[in-house]
């Protein structure tokens, strides 16, 4: 994503979200596992919202906003593609 390579980026997160969802991952390495399911979900939200895809994005903020939701800035970028989307 530092590349800006957003379009590029998508397969990955959906890769990683399929991972944690099915639980078919590698458990001797150590990482955060949050990389499988929250950040994933925000970080595939960016990536929609950067290439102007606000129902995608909206949708992936509220799957994030699933694993954490007292994040209230979630939320606010649910509303904000809503309202990127009436344009």
């Amino acid at each position: 994503m530092e590349a800006e390579k957003y379009a590029e980026a998508i397969p990955a997160f959906e890769r990683l979200i399929a991972c944690g969802a099915s639980g078919l991952f590698d458990r001797t390495l150590a990482y955060d596992q949050k990389i499988l399911n929250i950040l994933a979900h925000e970080s595939l939200a960016t990536c929609y919202f950067r290439l102007g895809r606000y129902a995608e994005s909206r949708a992936s903020y509220g799957n994030a906003a699933k694993w954490e939701p007292d994040r209230r800035e979630f939320r606010v970028k649910q509303d904000l593609c809503t309202r990127l989307e009436k344009r």
